[in-house]
């Protein structure tokens, strides 16, 4: 009984931590930054930068 309740609580905490955030379809790279600034300021929404190495696993 004891890991059916573990089992739910760690599904609705996962369902809960995505709440309210969205992954986009379309990233830029950083050569298009400029263009993500634009497309952001253009839309009134926020941008992030997220650094990473994309040839390492």
């Amino acid at each position: 009984m004891k890991i059916k309740q573990t089992v739910i609580a760690l599904l609705a905490a996962a369902v809960c931590a995505q709440a309210g955030f969205e992954m986009p379809r379309h990233v830029y790279r950083e050569k298009q930054l400029d263009e993500a600034i634009a497309e952001a300021k253009e839309k009134g929404k926020a941008l992030a930068f997220v650094l990473t190495d994309e040839t390492s696993s």
